[in-house]
Order: structure tokens, then C-alpha cells, then sequence
């Protein structure tokens, strides 16, 4: 299994918009976080982040695994505890989970 961080396939500049878009869309009471994480900035950058992970990628996993990585490390921020956004993938499949 080979761990992923956010980091190795989105720029710092678009961790940030991702950051603001979630606490946005949380603030607001969206549910259209993931469908706008795709259109806005993983689609536009799917060719590069193929490339960063070495292998091609569902940009709508993409989104929801982000989001379920946001979602973990608030939970995990509001507790008292902070932890780094990663994601494993399973060197047999390549299925990414958390």
C-alpha cells in the first residue's frame, strides 16, 4: 500500500483554494463541494496530477476523497489532534482509501 499526501499532486496555491472552498461550502451548508473541487481545480490540473501520481485518476474519487480527507482532519482538529492529509493506495490495485 503507498501513501499519498494532498501535497504530492496539488500546488500549495491550490490546497489553499481547496481549504477555503471547503470551509465556504461547510459555512454555507453546501453539498456541491465536490462537484466544484472537480470543475474548478481538479480538471483543469488533471493532466499534471495523472502525471505527479503515475497513473491515470477519476477526477470525482479525486474530489471525494479530498473531501473525506477535509472532513477527517477537522474532525481531528476540533478534537485536539492534527494530522497530516494523506491518502493510501493499494499497490495490488491502485484503490486509494483512507
Amino acid at each position: 500500500m503507498r501513501y499519498v499526501a494532498v501535497r504530492e499532486f496539488l500546488s500549495e496555491t491550490e490546497m489553499q483554494k481547496v481549504f477555503t472552498m471547503y470551509c465556504r461550502a461547510r459555512s454555507e451548508g453546501r453539498t456541491d463541494f465536490a462537484q466544484r473541487l472537480v470543475e474548478e481545480v481538479i480538471r483543469p490540473k488533471l493532466f499534471r496530477i495523472n502525471t505527479s501520481l503515475g497513473q491515470k485518476n477519476d477526477p470525482w474519487y479525486l474530489a471525494f476523497a479530498i473531501e473525506a480527507a477535509l472532513f477527517q482532519a477537522t474532525q481531528q482538529v476540533l478534537e485536539g489532534r492534527s494530522v497530516p492529509i494523506i491518502l493510501r493506495t493499494h499497490s495490488c490495485c491502485g484503490h486509494r482509501c483512507f
